[in-house]
């Protein structure tokens, strides 16, 4: 039997998460939800989540901070960690990329776009945003 991947959507904004909990039911996910950076650090050290979904702009602990101590972490280095902001200008993109993250979106979400993509992951282990 295929192990059940673990995600993590960190957000401050409480409807947004309730929006990814409802992308994500019924697939076969491991998912939790946090809407703080500082709760999210401990999920992550705690779980140690396949893919991680980090808000940038996060009242307590900035994204950033967050990749960096996942990246720091050896049982956390290769989760896959996915940069998700209001920035929408093409150079917000290349910047989250060149600061480690393995991929962008921005808000607001493509919720259809999005569930697709996860239930390939959910089958595949393989997240992709092309």
């Amino acid at each position: 039997m295929e192990r059940c991947r673990k995600i993590l959507f960190i957000d401050d904004e409480p409807d947004i998460l309730k929006l990814l909990e409802y992308v994500v039911r019924g697939l076969n996910l491991n998912c939790h939800f946090s809407v703080s950076g500082l709760e999210a650090l401990k999920i992550i050290e705690r779980d140690q989540p396949d893919l991680i979904f980090c808000d940038i702009r996060l009242p307590d602990v900035d994204g950033t901070k967050i990749l960096e101590c996942i990246r720091s972490n050896p049982n956390t280095e290769k989760s896959q960690v996915i940069a998700i902001t209001a920035h929408a200008m093409p150079e917000d993109h290349d910047k989250y990329l060149s600061l480690g993250f393995d991929g962008y979106m921005s808000k607001p979400l493509n919720v259809s776009k999005l569930r697709q993509k996860l239930k390939s992951y959910a089958d595949t282990g393989i997240f992709n945003l092309e």
